[in-house]
């Protein structure tokens, strides 16, 4: 699953070094993760769900920390739900994508720079302004070499005007804007 070594597979889910988050952390706040991506080989980011809403978190040997929770907002680009499927564009600077739900027919996608990460550990949260909205789509891929690296594959939902919608894989720049 990983060739970083401080992990391991303990039954069926993932461990770091010998501290085994999944029994001992997560599941005492029945959390039921859904995404997670190894940052290094003492950090782990991952969506996570209870009842009573979803989180993106992040875990390393001395604990899980709450990177944010659900931030409902009427604006649609701004409005964080239902997180799930976290990535991370590792070239420069660890950047943390997740997706979250925005439109009946697409999620969204946002980032949240590894700056503001940090803030975390010295007790600075993460506002509704730290976190930007990329674009819609259902699904995403962030690209880590090669000419497009940083650039965003996303499954979008649009929509012909003369016969109905249709799902199409598309390369989005990190900004947001549509290059294929």
């Amino acid at each position: 699953m990983s060739n970083k070594e401080s992990f391991h597979i303990h039954g069926n889910d993932l461990s770091l070094s010998t501290l085994n988050y999944i029994d001992s952390k997560v599941l005492k706040r029945q959390l039921n993760i859904n995404s997670f991506r190894i940052l290094d080989n003492q950090t782990i980011v991952f969506a996570a769900d209870i009842v009573a809403g979803s989180f993106l978190m992040l875990a390393t040997p001395s604990g899980v920390v709450n990177i944010l929770a659900e931030m409902p907002n009427k604006d649609i680009k701004k409005n964080i739900e239902n997180i799930r499927q976290v990535d991370v564009f590792f070239l420069i600077n660890k950047d943390i994508y997740f997706l979250s739900s925005a439109l009946a027919t697409s999620a969204a996608i946002h980032k949240i720079t590894w700056n503001k990460i940090i803030n975390i550990v010295n007790n600075i949260p993460v506002t509704i302004d730290d976190i930007e909205f990329i674009t819609n789509g259902n699904s995403f891929y962030i690209i880590q070499s090669g000419k497009y690296h940083g650039y965003i594959i996303t499954n979008q939902h649009k929509y012909r005007s003369d016969s109905g919608a249709y799902d199409i894989y598309v390369i989005i720049y990190s900004l947001g804007k549509e290059i294929k």
